[in-house]
């Protein structure tokens, strides 16, 4: 384990979050729109900010992320949506930040943290979500200085850093729910390393917060207690823990799968296809957003067949990738898919098992001055960062026309739009326009109708060819993608 003093490592802590803006600088000045989850944590926080609690459970029901950023706005009048990229952008280099004192434990010298840091600053999985408003990165970093605290009070069991863990961890869970399992989960793997005595007396240590307000807790439930409106998506951990539901539905799935998609031959094993063949989606997701390129260096790092020394730091991360991966199985089990966003945590545990092997092989190569492996690398990661942040076509075409909509069309008219990215920017622009998010089927209700049209999916001309209806305004991209403007002619 590293035993270098923490400032010894202050300049790559300060060169990784100064790196990590500019990244999340860059990310946010070339997006050319708001991701959909961050229009409901922007609409959630204008309501919060117009209703309290009662405003923003009608949006969302866990508006932690919200609140943060409308009282952002508040403190210093930037808009909500600049103090979401603010916060987004501090939480990103918080990420970071901890990753490397995480590294500082694994690795032996600073040249490796310094060769950690560029890993882990290239990493897409993480860089992918720069440009977007989103809760999760909360839940990344602050599920990650827990770790980091924990693996701090393993070395050195005080009440300071007992604290620090049991408030990150909860910080954790307002991001994202799921943080219940690390809250729950994480203080186990004191028994494992430690005698049962110590185990015990750490573990209580480690929640004397939790226990002191346990009997409030209790006398809580007791009163059939029910969460306020904003925050009762807590009564989602039902359903994950509802064994029977879980079966149940199962079973349903298995019985679809057994007569409409297998023969009589294989029937007997529909369980078996759909419970593996949603590990194997899994996996895959995992491969895919690691990267070839990291998984390629690794590999090849492997064959200098250099040990890597047993830690219990090590071994925690084993631990906190088990957690992760449990978190992952039950969401695939209960929902049938997976997306990327929701495996980072998990590839940012694998990243940093892999480590301490990528940064001793690419430590030699630099000292034996091997420059193919050095480029290969240098290549590897600067592709990995690249195609992160650049983006492949435009949609400023989407954002100009509501903009165009709010500016030209009459202020008393009535518009209708399918897309909710139409609607935001429209009411950004100009708070009275009179926009709706509706099916376009009843365009016959409204004056003008907005369309946005997408040529790989959807031949142009057929997609809203209406004689009551007059395109007056059409913007689109390279690609042929477009959103246009149509106005309702009125019966003679």
């Amino acid at each position: 384990m590293n035993t270098t003093a923490p400032n010894n490592i202050t300049r790559i802590r300060l060169f990784t979050a100064l790196a990590s803006f500019i990244l999340s600088l860059i990310a946010v000045y070339f997006d050319d729109l708001i991701n959909r989850d961050g229009i409901l944590y922007m609409d959630t926080a204008s309501a919060y900010l117009q209703g309290g609690l009662e405003g923003a459970a009608q949006h969302y029901n866990w508006p932690f992320f919200s609140i943060i950023i409308a009282y952002l706005q508040k403190l210093t009048t930037l808009t909500l949506q600049t103090s979401a990229y603010v916060i987004t952008s501090l939480l990103f280099a918080l990420l970071n930040d901890t990753l490397i004192r995480i590294s500082h434990k694994l690795l032996p010298n600073k040249k490796q943290l310094l060769i950690a840091a560029l890993f882990i600053l290239c990493f897409q999985p993480i860089n992918e979500y720069r440009d977007f408003i989103i809760r999760d990165i909360g839940y990344w970093a602050f599920v990650s200085l827990s770790l980091y605290y924990l693996i701090l009070f393993i070395e050195a069991p005080t009440l300071k850093i007992a604290t620090l863990w049991q408030l990150v961890t909860v910080i954790a869970v307002l991001f994202r729910l799921e943080g219940l399992v690390p809250l729950l989960g994480l203080p186990l793997f004191l028994f494992a390393v430690q005698k049962p005595a110590n185990g015990l007396k750490h573990y209580l240590l480690l929640n004397y917060l939790f226990i002191v307000i346990l009997p409030l807790t209790l006398l809580v439930a007791l009163s059939s207690f029910s969460p306020h409106a904003a925050f009762n998506k807590i009564n989602s951990v039902s359903y994950y823990t509802n064994i029977d539901g879980f079966l149940t539905t199962l079973n349903e799935s298995v019985l679809v799968l057994k007569t409409k998609v297998l023969n009589k031959y294989s029937e007997d094993y529909a369980g078996l296809v759909l419970v593996s063949g949603l590990m194997v989606m899994l996996f895959y997701k995992l491969l895919k957003a690691l990267g070839v390129g990291y998984i390629v260096i690794y590999l090849t790092s492997r064959q200098q067949k250099t040990p890597i020394k047993p830690s219990t730091t090590r071994t925690l991360l084993y631990y906190f990738l088990a957690l992760n991966i449990l978190i992952l199985v039950a969401f695939v089990l209960h929902r049938y898919f997976i997306t990327t966003r929701y495996t980072v945590l998990t590839l940012i545990t694998l990243l940093l098992l892999m480590l301490p092997m990528l940064c001793n092989f690419l430590e030699k190569a630099w000292t034996t001055k091997n420059r193919p492996i050095l480029f290969i690398s240098g290549f590897i990661l600067f592709f990995s960062l690249a195609d992160s942040i650049i983006q492949s076509s435009s949609k400023a075409y989407i954002k100009n026309t509501a903009i165009w909509a709010a500016e030209n069309l009459p202020k008393e008219s009535k518009i209708l739009t399918e897309s909710n990215t139409i609607r935001y920017y429209a009411k950004a622009h100009d708070a009275s326009t009179k926009i709706s998010v509706g099916n376009l089927k009843s365009h016959e209700l409204y004056d003008y109708t907005i369309v946005i049209k997408k040529k790989k999916y959807i031949d142009n001309k057929t997609l809203f060819s209406n004689k009551d209806l007059t395109p007056i305004f059409s913007q689109k991209n390279k690609k042929g993608d477009s959103a246009s403007i149509y106005k309702r002619q009125l019966e003679q």
